[in-house]
């Protein structure tokens, strides 16, 4: 069974779901805002994603999928107006469909791509690593509510591309109103899961993510420095890959 992925507005017009699920498929359906869209990505890894080009912030989210989770095969599907604006290679996009394609065609043309062996599911144990993987080397599990936030706020940090993202002004916020919750209950949980890696995980893992002074008696970093230190470590973990395949 392959997974896909498409935004909500293009499968409702395209009315999808049944389609791929008759097929074999497994459909997995996001918001149409890319916060959402990348949530939806990180709970069903799918091998395929399919993205209406008018998708806000379309270009950042896709840059965003394949720096730090692998390249996943990409359909978008288009304007023909808009086609000769979209730059294939800086997106990582497989395919470019018209929005004028029907249902019957696109599928078909998934499956031709998936048995001709053009869908690649790249996610092996030698995958770069994920933050799901951090935290679980962090002893932070799906069982903690930080687990969640952590993670949020980490993709927040990458999405920005920035070091001026603030996590009391920026971050708790955007999590606590994703999740209907307070501010105050987004930093107790991340501060909990804080706690939880200091307590229980190895030195070793905390060396590999916060340096030598994750060893100073006493020591356990805030909130900000814990995932911030996160963010830092998968940037230069993505970068090193990038000079390694580039080197090749």
């Amino acid at each position: 069974m392959t997974r896909i992925i498409a935004n909500r507005s293009f499968c409702e017009r395209m009315e999808l779901n049944e389609a791929f699920e008759s097929d074999g498929h497994m459909l997995c359906i996001g918001e149409d805002d890319p916060f959402s869209m990348l949530d939806r990505f990180i709970e069903c890894r799918p091998s395929v994603m399919i993205i209406d080009a008018d998708m806000e912030c379309r270009k950042g989210f896709l840059r965003h999928i394949n720096r730090f989770y692998g390249h996943t095969y990409t359909i978008v599907v288009a304007r023909a107006e808009m086609i000769p604006d979209i730059d294939i290679s800086d997106e990582c996009i497989d395919r470019i469909l018209t929005d004028s394609c029907s249902r019957q065609e696109l599928i078909q043309m998934v499956n031709e791509d998936l048995s001709s062996g053009r869908v690649i599911n790249v996610r092996t144990s030698t995958e770069v690593e994920g933050v799901c993987d951090i935290l679980k080397n962090l002893c932070v599990t799906p069982n903690y509510t930080g687990y969640r936030y952590l993670i949020d706020a980490v993709d927040l940090i990458l999405a920005e591309q920035t070091e001026n993202v603030g996590l009391t002004k920026y971050i708790y916020p955007h999590i606590a109103k994703k999740h209907g919750v307070s501010v105050n209950s987004v930093e107790r949980s991340i501060r909990t899961a804080v706690k939880n890696t200091w307590e229980h995980a190895m030195d070793s893992e905390k060396i590999k993510y916060f340096g030598m002074y994750a060893l100073t008696p006493g020591f356990k970093p805030s909130n900000s420095r814990y995932v911030f230190a996160l963010a830092d470590y998968l940037k230069n973990h993505s970068r090193r890959e990038e000079a390694l395949v580039s080197q090749a």
